[in-house]
């Protein structure tokens, strides 16, 4: 794969304004991707689901944040399922938005706030233009969030640990048949972040 695609994940936030008002703010960032051509099983399960495949694209797992939204070539499509096998990768199942693009509201960049990841940072500290950046790289609020493979009639689905439930664990073809899993998850995930001592917050 070459990577020669460009897409936009859109993540949607709901804030309350200082008027009480709700409102929703996107956050969008530019990524690389692949576009590819549904399976017939992916179709299928879909269908199943009430939903059209419209769009299958391939993200690197660094990029993928959960978002439910994608604008690819000038249109807005719907994040229906995401699969992984490695983690390196997702293949992101996406149907057609009812709404049409919008412009989203950039996140927080201030010194000290958190920023999304740049899809321009390669780091091989060579910048877009071409030019060699120096300097110390450092990270910073860092977070844990564990992720659960979720496996269902031959079907696999990525979803954070934080938003799997005990209905989903029912239909797990393994996990179903287990007891408690979701908390052997939630105590494992501590024991190995915790491990050697990192103070690491965890999302579960």
């Amino acid at each position: 794969m070459y990577w020669r695609d460009e897409a936009a994940l859109i993540r949607e936030e709901k804030r309350v304004k200082p008027n009480g008002y709700k409102e929703t703010v996107k956050t969008r960032r530019e990524v690389f991707a692949n576009k590819k051509t549904a399976t017939r099983s992916e179709f299928y399960t879909a269908k199943q689901a009430g939903d059209k495949i419209a769009l299958v694209l391939e993200v690197r797992g660094a990029d993928y944040q959960e978002e439910t939204l994608v604008e690819y070539e000038g249109r807005l499509y719907e994040v229906v399922r995401a699969y992984t096998e490695s983690g390196e990768t997702y293949e992101l199942n996406c149907k057609e938005a009812q709404e049409p693009p919008e412009t989203a509201q950039e996140g927080p960049d201030e010194e000290g706030a958190e920023a999304p990841p740049d899809a321009d940072a390669t780091g091989d500290g060579v910048g877009d233009d071409g030019a060699t950046e120096q300097g110390p790289v450092t990270i910073q609020n860092v977070r844990w969030i564990p992720l659960v493979n979720h496996i269902e009639d031959g079907a696999h689905a990525v979803y954070a640990l934080e938003n799997y439930n005990d209905e989903l664990v029912a239909r797990h073809t393994f996990l179903g048949t287990q007891d408690n899993p979701l908390q052997w998850m939630r105590d494992t995930t501590e024991q190995v972040v915790h491990s050697r001592g990192a103070d690491i917050p965890i999302e579960i």
